[in-house]
Formats: structure tokens, sequence, C-alpha cells
């Protein structure tokens, strides 16, 4: 575990991240007038969440979706 000051974590961030992408860290923390305010850890390789999409073909656009009424029309000026 590391701990960097949010100060000098601006300025480092982009060697933060490659420290917890390459495994050099497990764990960074900043801190702000030297107490932990964030915990900077590496994501899991594996997203193990519903992805969008999950509702493909599970329902049917009607044909008459992009028919506007008159009125909606008028409201946007077409």
């Amino acid at each position: 575990m590391k701990y960097v000051n949010i100060m000098d974590a601006k300025e480092q961030f982009a060697d933060l991240v490659t420290q917890l992408d390459t495994c050099k860290q497990d764990k960074i923390v900043l801190t702000y007038d030297e107490k932990p305010v964030v915990e900077m850890v590496r994501a899991p390789k594996k997203f193990s969440g519903k992805r969008v999409g999950v509702a493909k073909g599970k329902f049917k656009v009607p044909a008459e979706f992009d028919d506007w009424d008159k009125d909606v029309l008028e409201m946007f000026g077409v």
C-alpha cells in the first residue's frame, strides 16, 4: 500500500494508475491534510455484472415508432 498526498497525486496520476495496472501496488491511498480520503485499487479484469445489450432480441420496435403526431411536430417547429 502506498500513501500519496492528493496534490502530488494530481501530478503523478498516470504513474499511479500504471503502478496499479502493473501490480507494483495493490492499493494507493490519497491523503488530504495527512488524512486518508480516497483508496485507488485495480479494477477486476473480468466484469461480472450484466452488460449493455442483455435485452437484445427480446422486444420489437413498432413500425410506426418514428411517425410523429402532428401536434408534437408543431411543438418542435417542424
